[in-house]
């Protein structure tokens, strides 16, 4: 089939989170980690992937939308090595450069 290129778009009134996890015990791209992240009544999970698409690939980035909420409560990694990491007062319309601690 035709190539689509998708382009996503936010309003200017909401909000987002994104994050770019590095692993060091697990595989560099830490992929299989999963976040989850948590604000208002709400939370979502998202698992880093490799390799989705047909002659493709997807980044490894996960983005969360926010909404209109300025704050998130927490965020918290798991990682691929079985190490639980929780993230409070984060930034946010910001990406976030995440470690896998030692």
């Amino acid at each position: 089939g035709r190539v689509k290129v998708y382009k996503n778009t936010v309003a200017k009134d909401h909000n987002w989170i994104g994050f770019k996890l590095i692993g060091t015990k697990s595989n560099r791209s830490a992929i299989g980690a999963s976040v989850e992240l948590y604000w208002g009544d709400q939370k979502q999970k998202q698992v880093i992937t490799g390799g989705s698409g047909f002659s493709s690939e997807s980044q490894r980035r996960v983005y969360f939308g926010l909404g209109t909420h300025s704050k998130i409560k927490k965020v918290v990694i798991h990682w691929p090595s079985r190490q639980k990491q929780v993230l409070k007062s984060l930034k946010i319309n910001h990406l976030h450069i995440i470690k896998e601690p030692k």
